[in-house]
């Protein structure tokens, strides 16, 4: 991968830009579709006031296209990501000889199953929250964040032994992973938090948290793109030097 040249690293930027972009766009509409199922009112384009409808249009609509919702089409997307995610990654290990990418993929299909259980509500807002309740209120955004915090410092832990023993390539791709996780961090756990503890209108917070998440998983899965793309053109590469 390291010898692809200019033009052929371009390539696969683009057609990795291109994927991002459909990722985005899909994200942005679902911000819009639950803005307009919960708070637009009548009329054209009647009401920005950030007041929710009580009663609006088919309840289907208004279960589906939450982007808040467990089991709506925006996480199911959320899901969808971390899944093709883990399976390029699966792919890039392989034909990368790495273990560290294992462990990516391992981790990026945790974080399907941990949202699509809510393992982090049950472990952290639940068992470690109902702990925390003898140090003041908020115990269950608190205990998401103790859980969050924990869960972080394992992983980074672990993947430092991983990074020391990888190659530049690999490395180079997991700096960029980690920086995606890192937003995903801020708005799943942080965010969260925040909108437990202090007044924050609901839309708002919801931008910040599942926005967030929704667009860092984005790039999570774009870099994944991006390097599956490289990885099988410097594949084509080396196999015509040796047919040649």
């Amino acid at each position: 991968m390291a010898g692809l040249d200019k033009a052929t690293q371009n390539s696969a930027l683009k057609k990795a830009i291109y994927i991002l972009i459909f990722l985005l766009v899909i994200d942005l509409l679902f911000l819009l579709f639950h803005y307009f199922v919960h708070y637009y009112k009548s009329g054209y384009f009647a009401s920005f006031t950030f007041t929710e409808i009580s009663r609006r249009g088919n309840t289907y609509t208004r279960y589906y296209f939450s982007i808040a919702q467990d089991g709506g089409f925006g996480e199911m997307f959320q899901y969808f990501k971390f899944v093709m995610a883990g399976i390029l990654l699966l792919y890039l290990a392989k034909t990368m000889r790495s273990k560290f990418l294992l462990l990516w993929a391992a981790l990026s299909f945790f974080l399907f199953i941990d949202d699509w259980l809510g393992i982090h509500e049950m472990i952290g807002g639940e068992v470690i929250g109902q702990s925390l309740k003898s140090y003041g209120k908020n115990t269950y955004a608190n205990g998401q964040l103790v859980y969050g915090i924990l869960f972080t410092v394992i992983v980074c832990i672990v993947g430092f032994i991983f990074w020391q023993r990888s190659s530049p390539q690999v490395k180079s791709l997991s700096l960029r992973l980690f920086l995606s996780l890192g937003v995903l961090w801020t708005s799943a756990v942080l965010f969260d938090h925040l909108r437990g503890i202090i007044r924050m209108h609901y839309y708002v917070g919801l931008v910040l948290e599942e926005g967030g998440e929704h667009f860092a998983a984005s790039a999570f899965l774009f870099f994944c793109c991006l390097y599956v793309f490289k990885q099988k053109q410097s594949i084509n590469q080396e196999a015509a030097i040796v047919k040649n």
